[in-house]
């Protein structure tokens, strides 16, 4: 359970992550002293699910640069989906059943100035929209950005979202993680 969210604002993308980690039908809940978004190559990459599978690929796992006259969709679906398969593979923690890889997890992918999701099977969506989420909090951050006015700040609107799922989702928590291309990270309360 967590809240991973990602918004388009001026040529610059912005992730932010909670900090949560909950066992689905128990009272008990930890907070990660590891942020769930972080920078790997030239992405920015936040998790949910599977703490493991995070975890692998922040960790253990090695990203090809992109040519930079490759589409982005493109460089995810031929490498870093690819990547992220083999290197799991490796870990032991990709499942296969009638041939079919799949991971426990999901991951938000920031790369260049577009947003990504790459979902249990693997598979790489763009996003039609300049935000999107993942985890148990994705509705509620959903209307949060869809809401909020493009106006504020966009750290304001990314936290203003994870604070929508926190409030209204027991499997969302602060600490909040915010990172922007290039940027040091942020702590937010």
């Amino acid at each position: 359970m967590t809240c991973i969210v990602a918004l388009q604002h001026n040529g610059k993308v912005y992730v932010g992550g909670d900090a949560a980690g909950t066992s689905s039908w128990s009272l008990s809940q930890m907070i990660s002293s590891h942020p769930k978004v972080f920078e790997k190559s030239e992405l920015i990459i936040g998790y949910s699910g599977s703490f493991r599978d995070g975890q692998i690929v922040r960790y253990a796992t090695e990203f090809p640069r992109c040519h930079p006259a490759m589409d982005g969709h493109e460089y995810l679906v031929t490498n870093v989906a690819e990547v992220i398969r083999h290197s799991l593979k490796a870990h032991g923690a990709i499942h296969t059943k009638d041939g079919v890889d799949t991971m426990e997890g999901n991951f938000l992918v920031a790369f260049r100035d577009r947003l990504y999701t790459i979902h249990s099977d693997l598979c790489v969506l763009e996003s039609s929209r300049p935000y999107v989420a993942i985890g148990s909090g994705e509705d509620l951050a959903l209307g949060s950005l869809h809401t909020s006015s493009p106006d504020l700040e966009p750290t304001q609107r990314v936290l203003l979202a994870l604070e929508a799922a926190a409030t209204h989702n027991a499997g969302v928590r602060p600490p909040f993680t915010i990172k922007t291309f290039g940027d040091v990270e942020k702590e937010a309360a």
